[in-house]
Formats: structure tokens, C-alpha cells, sequence
């Protein structure tokens, strides 16, 4: 989260803020890009506005977000429930459960995030909604955890055609965006 207290990287991503349809970030990196735009920039974006707000009231929440053409946030929080945000014109919520994992079988965080924002990609591009990618991105970072290091499991995991929950995971501190395109979302790690 160091990264969003400069105020060169914070301009950077709200330059390219409308070219994004996914944000990806843990609840302490939006916390501390959101007190750095409020601090040291004179505008701050509407979009972030809404997520603010939304990140802090107890609104209702969608079963599902439908329109991906509008900027959405999603917000990990380690095992608590993983929160969607559309920012659109109409604002919506989603939260996605995360099951806790026994401590004995977790042997590595490092990687979790990436992994998460892989299954996430992964699962949106082939066509599955917002609610089913997240439970997919769970599912993965939850896979990456019972590991040691950033590797591939020695054998191949059934992923679940679809996933009704999945395990504990720890997102890293670096933000990740899924820019905008005509033909495909593309992953950018900035």
C-alpha cells in the first residue's frame, strides 16, 4: 500500500481510470489511495467519490452486477467477504463469501492476490458473470495458499464448474487494472 501514498503513481491510475473496467485492490491499498487523493490533489474523481461512500455505508447489496461497462472495484479484505462495487449510474454492491481455511494447510500468502486477480480474469473472460469470476478468483487465491511459494500445484486441481464458496486468501500491495477494449479485457499490473 506504500505505492498509493505517491502522489506521482496516484496521478497515473486516475489518468487511466477511464479506460478501466476492473480495479483490484486490497481494503488498506483503496483506503490509503483514497486519503492520498483527498489530501494532496485538488479534484477528486467522482467514481472514487461513490466508492468511498459505498466502501463506508451499509446499503443493500445486488445479487449480481450485470453492466461491466461501468468501472467496478473489486475490495479483498483477507478472510472477511470480498466487496464488488459498480460505479456507474447506478451504484451497486456485491459481497462474495470467503470461507476460512484451517491454519494448518495454509503455508504461503505470497502470490495470493495475483492469484485471485488471475482466477477473476480467467473465469470474466470465458464468460462468466461478476458473481461467478469472484467466487472463481477466491477459489484460486485459495489454491495458492496451501503452497509454498508462487507455483503451480504439484497436481492438477478440479476446479469446481461452479464454485458456491472457496478459502482464505491474502491480496499483496500492488494495485491491478483491467483496462478497456472493443474486443477483450487485457490484465495490466501497474
Amino acid at each position: 500500500e506504500y505505492v498509493c501514498q505517491d502522489i506521482d503513481y496516484v496521478e497515473n491510475i486516475l489518468k487511466i481510470l477511464p479506460f478501466v473496467n476492473f480495479i483490484f485492490g486490497n481494503c488498506s491499498e483503496f483506503d490509503v489511495f483514497m486519503t492520498t487523493v483527498e489530501s494532496k490533489l485538488k479534484t477528486f474523481p467522482e467514481a472514487l467519490k461513490n466508492l468511498h461512500s459505498m466502501m463506508t455505508s451499509k446499503d443493500t447489496e445486488s445479487t449480481e452486477i450485470v453492466d461491466t461497462t461501468n468501472l467496478i472495484a473489486v475490495v479483498t479484505d483477507g478472510c472477511k467477504p470480498v466487496r464488488c462495487y459498480s460505479l456507474g449510474e447506478k451504484l451497486q454492491t456485491m459481497t462474495v463469501q470467503v470461507p476460512r481455511v484451517p491454519q494448518q494447510i495454509i503455508k504461503d500468502t505470497i502470490g495470493a492476490g495475483d492469484s485471485f486477480i488471475a482466477g477473476f480474469m480467467f473465469a470474466f473472460l470465458r464468460g462468466d458473470s461478476v458473481r461467478e469470476s469472484l467466487e472463481t478468483a477466491v477459489w484460486t487465491a485459495g489454491m495458492m495458499i496451501q503452497q509454498v511459494g508462487v507455483t503451480l500445484p504439484q497436481k492438477k486441481q478440479d476446479m469446481p464448474v461452479i464454485v458456491k464458496g472457496s478459502v482464505n486468501h491474502c491480496s499483496d500491495s500492488t494495485a491491478h487494472f483491467s483496462l478497456r477494449s472493443s474486443q477483450e479485457s487485457v490484465k495490466v499490473n501497474i
